[in-house]
């Protein structure tokens, strides 16, 4: 069987420590995580920063497999920042797998969006030079207190597994998942809120990145264009979703120049699509097929 590579880029992703998860699922794929890794120290890291560090880690998968291409997988704003990636390096990438992925940031009325339009960032970064984890997780209870305290029970009971020892430990496990979001660089968050969430500058291809230059490798400032992304696309998005609306994801497939692309609609929340049963009893498995059709 020819080994498929991709990378996974996580909601919560940083430093490239791209961290080898040698277990091949039965489909054959070998699968890299790229995320946040430990906390974040360097304040003044920037959304062009983040992409650089998605571009080190392909190369890095590049030289481990020696493969030309590999998959790209990105999760909410992992899609987000794999979007802006894969535009500036299309022919690094075989294919783009987005879920719960911002695009069309006008279009997402979740509350999380409505605070971030409206967040006094400016004045937030000068006194405190990072967006505190803890912080966003308060955010994420407060969207509704009395419902949001009761998540990592919903979620564990959306996993279907209720032997007692397995349903505490998938508890334990969703609680630190769901409740340890690290501190994201003021800049990095400076620029979601204002150049993403009020300018929506992505979609409407405004987007400046700083990219070392083909010739003398010396940084330099260039658009984003989406229009630039040309591989196979299958876009995930959870009908439910009040973290990424919907309409915020769904504008993804107009908006590339992709021949192939593919929208699934899942009947699902945010965290639901990555853990919940049906997930992976009714849409993963058309996720491989996809994959394995390419």
């Amino acid at each position: 069987m020819v080994l498929r590579h991709f990378l996974t880029v996580n909601y919560a992703y940083c430093q490239c420590r791209c961290r080898d998860f040698r277990r091949s699922a039965p489909a054959g794929f070998d699968v890299f995580l790229l995320d946040w890794g430990e906390k974040q120290s360097e304040g003044r890291l920037t959304i062009s920063d983040y992409v650089q560090r998605i571009e080190q880690a392909v190369e890095l998968i590049d030289n481990f497999t020696k493969t030309e291409k590999i998959s790209l997988y990105g999760y909410s704003w992992g899609g987000t920042l794999s979007l802006i990636y894969c535009a500036l390096h299309n022919n690094r990438i075989k294919n783009l797998i987005l879920q719960s992925a911002n695009l069309d940031f006008d279009k997402d009325y979740t509350i999380i969006a409505e605070w971030m339009r409206n967040f006094p960032i400016g004045k937030f970064k000068d006194e405190y030079k990072e967006m505190f984890g803890h912080f966003i997780d308060l955010a994420f209870l407060m969207r509704n207190p009395v419902l949001r305290s009761t998540d990592r029970i919903k979620y564990a009971l959306d996993m279907k597994e209720y032997e007692p020892f397995q349903f505490i430990q998938n508890l334990v496990k969703i609680g630190a998942w769901i409740t340890n979001t690290p501190d994201i660089p003021g800049q990095l968050f400076e620029q979601f809120a204002i150049d993403l969430y009020q300018k929506n500058q992505l979609i409407k291809n405004q987007l400046s990145i700083q990219k070392k230059g083909k010739v003398n490798g010396l940084k330099e400032t260039t658009r984003v264009n989406l229009k630039e992304i040309t591989v196979p696309i299958l876009n995930i998005v959870g009908t439910n979703d009040d973290l990424v609306a919907p309409s915020s994801s769904k504008p993804i497939s107009d908006s590339v120049s992709s021949k192939d692309k593919k929208t699934i609609e899942f009947p699902s929340g945010h965290i639901e699509l990555c853990i919940s049963h049906d997930a992976h009893q009714n849409l993963w498995p058309e996720v491989v097929n996809w994959l394995l059709s390419k």
